[in-house]
C-alpha cells in the first residue's frame, strides 16, 4: 500500500504551498548535477559525488559520502510531491524518535534539497 501523506500537509489543489525555489533540472547526469551544485554552493566543496538512484521522482546524489542531495524531476507531480516531502520532513522534525534528515540546503535557481546521511 503506498504511503501517503497527512491531509495538513499534502499538496494543495489550488497551487501548493511551495518550499523549493527554482527550476527543475532536465539533465539528471553526474556531471551537470554537481555543476549546479558547485554553481550554487562555491563555498561547498565537492570531493566526491556519485549519483545513487535516478528514480520517476527524484534524481539522488551522494555528495562527499556525508550529503544527500535529492532533485525533483521535470514535471508537476513530481514537483508537488518534492514540495509534500520537505513540508513533511519540516513538520515532523523534532516530534517523534524516529531519525528524521535535516534540510541543510536548497536550491536557489534549481530546486534541491541536501541533509546530511
Amino acid at each position: 500500500m503506498p504511503f501517503e501523506f497527512p491531509k495538513d500537509i499534502s499538496p494543495k489543489p489550488n497551487g501548493p504551498e511551495k518550499i523549493s525555489a527554482g527550476k527543475t533540472v532536465d539533465d539528471v547526469s553526474l556531471e551537470n548535477l554537481t555543476g549546479i551544485l558547485k554553481g550554487e554552493l562555491p563555498e561547498f566543496e565537492i570531493k566526491d559525488a556519485r549519483l545513487i538512484e535516478s528514480g520517476a521522482d527524484n534524481a539522488i546524489l551522494d555528495v562527499n559520502d556525508e550529503y544527500i542531495f535529492r532533485f525533483p524531476r521535470k514535471g508537476q507531480p513530481s514537483v508537488e510531491m518534492f514540495d509534500a516531502e520537505n513540508r513533511f520532513l519540516r513538520t515532523v522534525q523534532g516530534k517523534t524518535t524516529a531519525e528524521i534528515p535535516t534540510i541543510a540546503f536548497e536550491g536557489k535557481e534549481f530546486q534541491y534539497i541536501g541533509y546530511k546521511k
